[in-house]
């Protein structure tokens, strides 16, 4: 007999959100889709983990925060884990919301597309919808499907056929406030014969927590003939933080990709 998760949303809630925050009805209608999964799927079963004796209702409400005009007005202890005068190619989220995006103007007029994905959901809604939830599946168990409906800020990549993006697309993701749901999801398309590398850090305040919080994260590379992506990531959370991240490939014929996962204590 299995154990189930209280499920932590509902199919209103996200409707809502996704209405507030602008997004199309195409995007709108899968979180709602996979919000009334979440009722029903069970947890998934890792060999030799009890996830169900895991905090895993501690999502959070959607709290984005104001934009920042420069990585210099961060807070003093995520500040340092931006390179010291990196300002461009680089990607901010705190909490549930990106507050800072740059692109360099020569990778803009390459085609090259790196902004949040709620924004790209809605500039870019095509090519968004033909690859969200494509490498992993909205119904494949439930803590995917809670995911797929309360995602929030993340990543989005695209780099056009034949575009090699030599310098590093780089991201800070953070959780200050342990209420705030903290839910990224990262979407990279490296259409034909391109390359890219993409570096984040993922981190949760560690001074003065006493929530408990879950991070839940997913990450969907889509690499197509020819390409190569290099995906790095290092993650540092709090003692209390759950983090549930799932990463996964759609590797397409003499296409790479390489992983470099980092997980701190």
């Amino acid at each position: 007999m299995s154990t189930q998760l209280s499920t932590p949303i509902s199919r209103e809630a996200v409707e809502k959100q996704s209405r507030a925050n602008g997004e199309p009805e195409w995007l709108t209608a899968l979180r709602a889709e996979a919000a009334a999964l979440s009722e029903t799927l069970e947890l998934p079963k890792p060999e030799k983990t009890r996830i169900d004796r895991w905090n895993l209702g501690a999502i959070g409400a959607y709290k984005p925060a104001e934009a920042i005009a420069s990585p210099d007005a961060l807070p003093d202890d995520v500040r340092t884990l931006v390179p010291s005068g990196t300002s461009a190619n680089l990607l901010i989220q705190r909490n549930s919301g990106v507050v800072y995006s740059h692109l360099a103007d020569e990778l803009k007029a390459k085609g090259v597309i790196f902004t949040d994905l709620e924004t790209a959901a809605r500039e870019h809604g095509e090519l968004v919808q033909a690859h969200l939830f494509t490498a992993i599946a909205k119904d494949e168990d439930k803590l995917a499907a809670i995911h797929a409906a309360v995602w929030n800020g993340g990543v989005f990549i695209y780099v056009p056929k034949n575009v090699e993006v030599d310098i590093p697309l780089q991201a800070l993701l953070f959780q200050d406030d342990a209420e705030a749901a903290f839910a990224p999801h990262i979407l990279i398309v490296a259409d034909t014969h391109s390359s890219v590398t993409y570096v984040d850090h993922v981190v949760s305040a560690q001074s003065g927590r006493t929530a408990p919080a879950v991070h839940s994260g997913a990450v969907e590379v889509i690499v197509k003939a020819g390409a190569k992506v290099r995906f790095a990531t290092v993650h540092h959370m709090a003692n209390n933080v759950v983090d549930v991240s799932t990463r996964r490939a759609v590797v397409h014929n003499d296409a790479g990709i390489e992983w470099i996962v980092g997980d701190l204590h």
